[in-house]
């Protein structure tokens, strides 16, 4: 099978990110039920591997002295992280990867070297609403103590602004120039059809009736995430301004303090008088 993998003229897979509950899970399964595509759970290891691409990198002497210049590198990097997925592309009968990690917006240049035919979707949602979510996670770190961010809106605004900022910074760099697309979960939602052909375009794939049944397909074997029972039902629009009903006057005055700028600037606002 690694034979398929090294004889693939480009290694163009589909790496999708957004901070935490912003419907990233959603649409991974929709982009799923497209018979070219396959998306598995959360891969979760693209940082720790992009921190040893890295360090390869900083002793690039070391490398040289194994006759390995920064292209050797990528090359061995790219096959080493295809070879995670190889058998699961040949199952799928799918011609493309999709991988769907929250916090892979946070290293889309790096990821870029190593595959510079790669694509990237970055979810967006009104970071009210993703704070909201973010406080109903029962999210713990190896020590057993909550994730600072699922907390209080305080921190979770400032979570929300870090990553979204962060990736917008980065997309709008040179280096990943018409390789970034952002989709907000609001028109996901609510303009479902347009918004996944838009995203099929950009992706230079077509068209197909499948991905709208997305919730028909069977997942048991996958382990449970956050959003498994959500995106097993058919669309809803509750979750949209959710934070309405659950803000507090403090909750808003916090938000704003972290994260009013960006929600004007991402036009999910036009000034802070809400």
């Amino acid at each position: 099978m690694t034979k398929n993998i090294k004889e693939s003229v480009n290694y163009n897979p589909i790496i999708m990110g957004g901070a935490g509950r912003s419907g990233t899970t959603l649409l991974r399964v929709m982009l799923n039920a497209h018979p070219y595509l396959c998306s598995g759970p959360e891969f979760k290891l693209f940082p720790s591997i992009i921190n040893l691409y890295m360090q390869c990198k900083k002793f690039g002497g070391i490398m040289e002295a194994y006759s390995q210049d920064l292209s050797d590198i990528q090359n061995s990097f790219r096959e080493f992280i295809y070879s995670f997925f190889e058998k699961h592309i040949e199952e799928s009968k799918a011609k493309r990867l999709v991988e769907k990690t929250p916090h892979n917006v946070l290293i889309m240049k790096e990821l870029c070297e190593i595959f510079p035919d790669a694509k990237f979707i970055h979810v967006i949602r009104d970071g009210r609403d993703v704070a909201s979510s973010l406080l109903k996670m029962n999210w713990v770190d190896f020590n057993g103590n909550k994730v600072p961010y699922t907390q209080n809106i305080k921190k979770a605004a400032a979570y929300w602004n870090q990553i979204v900022a962060k990736a917008i910074s980065d997309s709008n760099t040179s280096y990943l120039n018409n390789k970034v697309y952002t989709v907000k979960y609001e028109d996901l939602i609510l303009n479902t059809e347009q918004t996944l052909k838009d995203i099929l375009s950009f992706l230079n794939e077509p068209w197909n009736e499948k991905i709208l049944d997305y919730h028909k397909i069977e997942r048991g074997y996958e382990p449970k995430e956050s959003s498994t029972d959500q995106v097993s039902k058919n669309l809803y629009s509750k979750s949209i301004k959710r934070w309405e009903k659950e803000f507090s006057e403090s909750d808003k005055k916090d938000f704003k303090e972290e994260a009013g700028k960006l929600l004007i600037e991402l036009g999910y606002e036009k000034d802070m008088n809400w």
